[in-house]
């Protein structure tokens, strides 16, 4: 409490040199009694205190790698060892029941998007199917006229790229449109508990990813379907 203006200052540029910090708060001993006054509800016997009781504050944000419990609770034990400071403070119950909760979401997503990924190779491979078999009639002329199966698979396999471009772009459209929607809900939220996060839609490379996933799953699909179902038919 009793530190001179020049320690903080010291303390402050050391701090910002840490490579797990990303970013450094400081609130003087005047900020953090005037905000304890406005919130308290006892300006009015505050006025009566000598001093100032309340020491100054820096809260430190650290890195997103270093957000993790572990990581921050070392951190924590690297500053209390600043002679500047005598009491650091995280919730690190909170934290590791966070961590806990984002690993229980990461899973399930993980288990989601397979089971999606399964089902879009099964539909897919299934109407391709269902074209050749609809077909069955033009292929086994195809063949009595010398058509390979090379020849014969190839429309398939470009309506298998189709599906999967298509698919592709509506999956883009229908994660963009889910960003906005809930946009509205996750900024009241926020505002709720004053942090500032914001719900970003898909970035251009990402974008092209989706793309390109979608397109080889189409693609793979088709190529499994017309391999087995064109082989089989032959001109009776």
């Amino acid at each position: 409490k009793e530190m001179s203006e020049t320690r903080y200052q010291n303390l402050l540029k050391r701090l910002n040199n840490y490579k797990e910090i990303e970013h450094v708060k400081y609130i003087s001993k005047a900020e953090g009694m005037a905000n304890f006054s406005q919130t308290s509800g006892f300006n009015s016997a505050l006025k009566f205190l000598d001093k100032n009781p309340l020491p100054a504050v820096v809260v430190v944000t650290p890195k997103p790698y270093y957000r993790t419990a572990i990581a921050a609770r070392e951190l924590l034990v690297k500053l209390e060892r600043e002679a500047e400071v005598k009491q650091g403070k995280l919730d690190i119950t909170w934290l590791s029941r966070l961590d806990g909760i984002i690993d229980l979401f990461s899973d399930a997503v993980w288990i989601l998007s397979v089971l999606l990924l399964s089902a879009v190779l099964l539909i897919t491979g299934n109407t391709i199917r269902l074209n050749i078999l609809s077909q069955r009639a033009e292929i086994e002329v195809m063949k009595l006229v010398g058509a390979t199966n090379r020849f014969i698979q190839r429309p398939f396999l470009y309506t298998g790229f189709w599906y999967g471009l298509i698919g592709g772009l509506l999956a883009w459209l229908v994660s963009t449109l889910m960003v906005y929607w809930i946009e509205g809900a996750v900024l009241h939220l926020t505002q709720l508990y004053q942090t500032d996060f914001a719900l970003e839609g898909l970035m251009f490379s990402e974008a092209v990813v989706l793309l390109l996933a979608a397109i080889t799953m189409g693609l793979s699909s088709a190529v499994m379907s017309v391999n087995y179902y064109v082989a089989k038919i032959e001109p009776s």
